[in-house]
């Protein structure tokens, strides 16, 4: 989550060409498998999520689309200015500052959330 919001915030031209639908060569045959190795992340964090759609169907589906909206949205909004700074030292909250401590129920030995990682 950090990396997305950090690439999105240091290459903010490449972020929107990359989801421009003006600028985009479907006809591109790696595009597919970037494609898939970029949503791969959010696939490999949304096993286990404890929220309250955890139980629900296609709960994988729904975190990973969770995830990425959350994520996605908060890098538009900040590339748009759209978040006056709010630390005191007059930064705006960084993605980490907002997200929410979301607990894992598929391994409780492994205690370390991935979306707290740097």
């Amino acid at each position: 989550m950090e990396g997305y919001s950090r690439f999105a915030l240091t290459h903010p031209h490449l972020f929107e060409l990359m989801f421009s639908p003006l600028y985009c060569d479907y006809q591109n045959a790696g595009l597919p498998q970037a494609a898939r190795a970029s949503y791969a992340v959010l696939a490999e964090i949304s096993p286990g999520l404890d929220w309250d759609k955890a139980d629900a169907t296609d709960s994988q589906r729904r975190g990973e689309m969770m995830l990425w909206s959350l994520v996605h949205g908060y890098a538009k909004l900040r590339l748009a200015g759209q978040f006056m700074p709010q630390t005191p030292a007059g930064a705006a909250f960084d993605i980490a500052d907002i997200i929410p401590d979301f607990g894992y129920r598929a391994d409780p030995a492994d205690a370390k959330n991935p979306l707290k990682s740097a």
